[in-house]
């Protein structure tokens, strides 16, 4: 039925997943497997780049190595430089997941790994073309993350990151 329904109305099924991720965070595996039944996963990523509720699926997805994460990034980054607009929903994304506090109940619902994060600073800070406002933004909440999750920066620079602004030492 599923099935159907995504070869009759594929946007219908779209957003009644991002729904239930909404609604249901902890959906997000069931989600990703429903996306892999239906061999829509890189449709759905590719059609919804910028909303919390792709981030979140490509990071599980990544995950679950299903697509390369760094790749998606850079693609999605570079079709979006006249706007910004994913690189900007990257920095909600990551401001949001790394920095802001969880309530007790959604702590097992923060799909983002420190690895994947390493990885999304890194697509970010590599991105060509940016305003110089929103890399400096970039190297600011990177810095801030940092401090909260120190092994980021061990990761970053593992990854062949090259450091904006390295943390001062403690």
């Amino acid at each position: 039925l599923l099935t159907r329904l995504w070869e009759l109305q594929p946007a219908a099924v779209v957003r009644a997943m991002a729904l239930l991720h909404q609604s249901q965070p902890q959906s997000l595996l069931r989600i990703l497997d429903l996306c892999k039944e239906l061999g829509a996963l890189e449709t759905i990523l590719a059609a919804h780049a910028a909303s919390r509720f792709a981030l979140d699926l490509a990071t599980v997805a990544q995950r679950k190595e299903l697509i390369n994460l760094e790749e998606w990034l850079k693609k999605c980054i570079k079709v979006s430089i006249p706007t910004n607009a994913f690189v900007k929903a990257c920095n909600d994304y990551l401001r949001e997941k790394i920095l802001k506090k969880q309530k007790a109940s959604d702590a097992s619902v923060n799909v983002l790994s420190v690895e994947a994060s390493a990885i999304f600073f890194r697509c970010l800070h590599g991105a060509d073309g940016l305003p110089a406002a929103l890399t400096e933004e970039i190297s600011q909440l990177y810095i801030a993350c940092v401090q909260v999750k120190p092994k980021l920066h061990a990761l970053y620079n593992a990854l062949g990151g090259n450091d904006p602004s390295p943390p001062a030492a403690s």
